[in-house]
């Protein structure tokens, strides 16, 4: 088996490996190539990035000859003059650009030709790994051919996106004839994979079924990693792409790992002090979510049961066991210690589980989500928990004496297998003990951090967390990020409220930048003609869905949208808010399309995201239903999609544990909720997406708003504003499928 693994993983994927640079920041335990290399940067000392980058995008491009329809775009031109001027200048930067304004180069190009005249190296964070595949499939490769000089770019994601040969060898060192039937799969493919992957990346994999349940074990983490005492260290594919980050002009990564870096005081990320955010109208939910801490009970039992399963005969500790008794191993000294570790995790487990389940019971019948407060102090679930969590704060401590002994044998071992399984035991149970120490402080409340529960699926599949957030990341923000970093870019297609960056620069922490004159903000209009391209309708007949039951609502909508489809014939996308909705609406238009020949697919009832998006993309005049994830990030241009349905405007619900207490903050403070955060956050999530039809210069469509409150309220008015000369078509029902009618036959 080893020997397999191995051969596996004896060529270098790598065919192009990059320069050393001389920097002050290499890690010396980081396996690097000891080739140096001569060439010099792309710039010449002392020249002006803004004009290089401007040259590479203005009317003697090279790209003409390489992109076919390259037109230059002057909003292209003005956002890279501006990056290239927050990064000589060291200052900040919010740029706002339209789509189709062609922004991920006028970031790409300043960027690496920075970090070649400087010698350094530029991030760029997204919040999609389909961006990240894009830079680096599309955007980059066009970029180096342009370029006079080489220069590097590399894709860096979180550790567990990486396997671990090592735990994936001891995983099939124990696969025998009671290994059941679909695990052996699984195990299989695995191995092929090993043969083709060049990064190790999970995402080059369909984990469905047993994969799903195997890939936790063999995933690479940072506590149970023995380095390179590891016998695969060296063809590692986690220390692979984090060596080749340390050595790349511009590293990729996404806003999440970002954010892991600072909570981890930069111990994630090669070190950089020049920052671009893409998709950065997601970088308040990003930090509110990676800077606070959450434990979920399904992450907790799995950790437990890869210390002890199946009542003691499996499991990382009883293996350990097993292999101590009577053994001559140094570590044998351990085994009163492994012992005693088996007996403190049988005895957490009913804890554990006790503990989310009296979580759980606080949650009214009908919500899925509860903010702890102190009124709850007298609650019986309540009570129940905190003697549970105290019963398991205890074992916990005992634990940790037991834990060390190990650990200390670990380190003494010489046996590369036999330390890793212990250093394996030990990582697990850190792990395990960091995330109930977190359960266990469920009950300290601050003014500063919300505390809340949430529950989710049912039966098996039934999951419950605890989260803890801060209320205001602006502050943190600002510190760790603003303050510490000379330039930080943010940029979007949606990240202004009415041509104002106010509410972005109150959310993130961006006021003392901009008093202190380090701050600039740049709008870039879209070249698409919106007003032409697009007809935006609103049916005034339309019943208040909100007060009607979900049935109802469901046989309204699919009675129109039934309609819509015809007059479009099919190629209809409709984004919904909900996801019961979603369903029943589904439910009751799914028969009446198929009998026009129609093809339709849903969401979360005919596969993930990705498959239904494929789906949709292979049958011409399909039909769509998405929630949430599909307001942005979708591309469907030219006839795929020709009319788009918005059923609801996108408002958060108020009753979010983390919402709520920053709405009550405002309120405290003399301001609107509505007006300061619930309205603007669903502008710009209505414009990303009113933003999925018109994807192109020559793309025409409708958009459908079921929801009267665009037109006949006053706060209505902000999001018609927000969307560049678009005029709305109001009236009856059926006036709007004849007007969609008529304009697509226009556009046919």
């Amino acid at each position: 088996v080893n020997q397999l693994v191995f051969s596996a993983v004896q060529s270098d994927p790598d065919k192009n490996p990059t320069r050393k640079k001389a920097r002050d920041d290499r890690d010396e335990n980081d396996e690097k190539s000891d080739e140096d290399s001569d060439w010099q940067s792309n710039s010449r000392p002392g020249e002006n990035i803004g004009a290089s980058s401007t040259s590479l995008l203005g009317e003697q491009t090279p790209l003409k000859d390489i992109l076919p329809g390259f037109e230059v775009r002057a909003g292209q031109i003005d956002m890279v003059q501006a990056v290239a001027t927050a990064l000589e200048e060291s200052r900040h930067l919010i740029v706002e650009a339209g789509t189709g304004t062609g922004k991920s180069l006028a970031y790409l190009i300043p960027a690496a030709l920075y970090a070649l005249k400087e010698d350094t190296r530029v991030v760029v964070s997204t919040h999609t790994i389909s961006l990240q595949d894009q830079i680096r499939d599309r955007d980059f490769p066009t970029l180096r051919t342009v370029l006079e000089r080489p220069v590097s770019l590399r894709i860096f994601k979180g550790r567990t996106h990486y396997v671990c040969m090592r735990k994936l060898n001891q995983e099939l060192v124990g696969v025998g004839f009671g290994t059941p039937a679909d695990e052996l799969v699984a195990y299989m493919g695995f191995l092929v994979w090993l043969t083709q992957t060049p990064e190790g990346n999970r995402e080059e994999l369909s984990l469905q079924g047993s994969a799903a349940e195997i890939w936790p074990r063999i995933q690479s983490e940072s506590e149970t990693c023995i380095g390179k005492r590891c016998p695969f260290f060296r063809p590692c594919y986690y220390f692979r792409a984090r060596a080749a980050a340390y050595e790349a002009d511009v590293v990729v990564t996404n806003h999440s790992l970002v954010f892991s870096d600072m909570k981890a005081d930069h111990r994630v990320l090669p070190r950089y002090d020049k920052l671009i955010f893409d998709e950065a109208h997601h970088v308040e939910e990003e930090a509110t979510k990676h800077l606070g801490e959450e434990v979920h009970l399904l992450q907790c039992l799995a950790l437990l049961g890869r210390l002890v399963r199946d009542h003691g005969r499996h499991g990382v500790l009883p293996e350990l066991a097993a292999r101590l008794d009577g053994s001559a191993a140094r570590a044998a000294s351990a085994l009163s210690a492994i012992h005693r570790l088996m007996e403190g995790i049988v005895e957490l487990r009913p804890l554990v589980e006790r503990s989310f389940v009296a979580l759980s019971r606080l949650i009214p019948r009908g919500q899925a989500e509860l903010r702890l407060t102190d009124e709850l102090a007298q609650n019986a679930q309540w009570l129940e928990f905190e003697n549970s969590a105290q019963e398991m704060e205890q074992v916990l401590l005992k634990l940790e004496d037991a834990r060390s002994v190990v650990e200390d044998a670990a380190e003494r071992e010489t046996e590369e297998d036999l330390t890793g399984r212990l250093f394996d035991a030990t990582g697990f149970l850190s792990e395990l003990s960091t995330r109930l120490m977190t359960l266990c402080r469920a009950g300290e409340l601050s003014e500063s951090w919300v505390n809340w529960v949430e529950v989710s699926g049912n039966g098996d599949k039934r999951q419950v967390s605890l989260h803890r957030n801060p209320i205001d990341v602006s502050r943190i923000l600002e510190e760790r990020l603003f303050d510490a970093k000379s330039t930080v870019i943010l940029t979007s297609a949606t990240l202004s409220m009415e041509g104002k960056f106010d509410y972005v620069k109150h959310q993130l922490g961006l006021r003392a930048a901009e008093q202190a004159g380090k701050l600039a903000s740049l709008s870039v209009a879209s070249p698409f003609r919106f007003e032409r391209q697009a007809l935006l309708c609103v049916p005034n007949d339309v019943p208040e869905l909100a007060k009607m039951t979900t049935e109802e609502s469901a046989a309204w909508l699919g009675e129109s949208i039934y309609q819509l489809a015809r007059a479009s014939r099919g190629r209809l996308m409709a984004l919904f808010t909900s996801h019961a909705m979603l369903r029943a609406t589904a439910q009751v238009v799914r028969d009446p399309l198929k009998s026009l020949g129609f093809e339709f697919f849903a969401q979360g009832l005919d596969g993930n995201r990705t498959a239904v998006l494929e789906s949709y993309r292979s049958h011409p005049d399909a039909v769509l239903f998405g929630a949430q994830s599909f307001w942005e990030g979708i591309d469907l241009p030219g006839d795929q999609l020709t009319t788009l349905v918005i059923v609801r405007l996108p408002f958060t619900p108020p009753t979010h544990p983390v919402t709520a207490a920053r709405h009550q903050r405002l309120e405290a403070a003399g301001k609107s909720a509505f007006w300061h955060a619930s309205l603007p956050e669903a502008v710009v999530r209505f414009r990303q997406g009113f933003g999925r039809l018109i994807r192109t210069v020559n793309d025409r469509g409708v958009v459908v708003v079921f929801d009267k409150r665009l037109v006949s309220t006053r706060y209505g008015a902000s999001f018609v504003r927000s969307l560049a000369g678009v005029k709305p078509f109001v009236g009856p029902e059926q006036k709007v499928i004849e007007r969609v009618q008529e304009f697509l036959n226009e556009t046919r």
